[in-house]
């Protein structure tokens, strides 16, 4: 009788502290990992799926990037559960960087002074610390999300306090109503209002709310330059080199991912590009940087000679 047995795929994450690496399997994989993990050291994580851990140290946790639909040569690396982050005892050399992630759930950025978010997905929104006691504190917060993606239509992308940046970035779901004490800078990104827009500085980007949106408005505490504006009833007041259209509709080339129609890429930005996620110094890109653990298949058992086999894939 022949017995037919595939190998497991697993999930992998690497911690690196001062050039020594440490190897954790499973979906707990990043729990294990956060808790041997120091200052400065950094998380990578393979394609799969990891259980949350909020997060209280100033590391680098990365994963593979935002795998887009005709992208069939990865798959992403999902963070499970909700997850926060809070750094209360910052120093100038604490910072938090995530790279690569899908975050399955909602992340909340409850304190710190500078964190970035580059090619990242969010699928539960993302929400800054609303605790009207900490807002002086918070004044100083650098909140920075590079090449990121959050589109879920029923969660907000939203800080209350700090200075948020959105950098060559897609968010559909873009709400700073509470947002009267300090400034979002948006730059080379596609942004849909959720509510009302203050305290927003738009530049080389698109601006929009659909005619199904019953808010979405742009107040007078924010302002911009050399950007497209589509939807009625925006109330954008202080621009300059402002395009406005009726609608959304017919921006984007039909089955890209928010590629300008060549009427639209003939709106420049600033600097003489392209407006959108694919002008500016850092043109829109989905994989993360640096080698990705793209496959590790483990065999089910050992073979004759007590060995076991490991399939290991890394893209470049």
């Amino acid at each position: 009788m022949a017995i037919g047995v595939k190998a497991q795929v697993a999930q992998i994450a690497v911690l690196s502290n001062e050039g020594k690496l440490s190897f954790f399997y499973g979906g707990s994989g990043l729990i294990d990992a956060y808790e041997k993990a120091v200052d400065g050291d950094v998380i990578t994580l393979s394609s799969g799926s990891f259980h949350a851990v909020d997060i209280k140290k100033a590391i680098t946790v990365r994963g593979v990037g935002i795998v887009l639909e005709n992208d069939k040569t990865l798959s992403p690396t999902y963070i499970n559960g909700e997850m926060e982050v809070d750094l209360p005892e910052e120093s100038a050399d604490r910072q938090l960087n995530f790279e690569g992630l899908t975050f399955m759930e909602s992340v909340g950025v409850i304190y710190v002074k500078d964190v970035i978010f580059q090619k990242c997905e969010f699928l539960g929104g993302v929400y800054g610390d609303n605790d009207p006691d900490r807002a002086e504190e918070q004044k100083t917060c650098q909140y920075k999300f590079i090449h990121c993606l959050s589109t879920a239509e029923h969660h907000v992308f939203g800080f209350r306090y700090g200075n948020l940046s959105l950098i060559n970035s897609v968010v559909t779901n873009l709400d700073t109503e509470g947002n009267k004490y300090q400034n979002s800078y948006i730059v080379n990104s596609v942004v849909r209002g959720r509510s009302y827009l203050y305290n927003c500085n738009f530049n080389n980007s698109v601006i929009f709310r659909n005619a199904s949106d019953s808010f979405g408005q742009i107040q007078d505490s924010s302002l911009g330059s050399n950007s497209i504006v589509a939807g009625k009833d925006m109330g954008f007041k202080f621009g300059k080199n402002i395009t406005f259209v009726d609608s959304v509709e017919g921006l984007f080339k039909e089955g890209s991912f928010y590629e300008l129609t060549d009427k639209a890429a003939d709106i420049l930005g600033t600097d003489g590009k392209q407006v959108g996620i694919y002008g500016g110094v850092f043109p829109f890109e989905a994989a993360a940087s640096g080698p990705k653990v793209k496959k590790f298949d483990v065999s089910p058992k050992t073979t004759a000679d007590g060995k076991l086999s490991v399939d290991i894939e890394i893209a470049e």
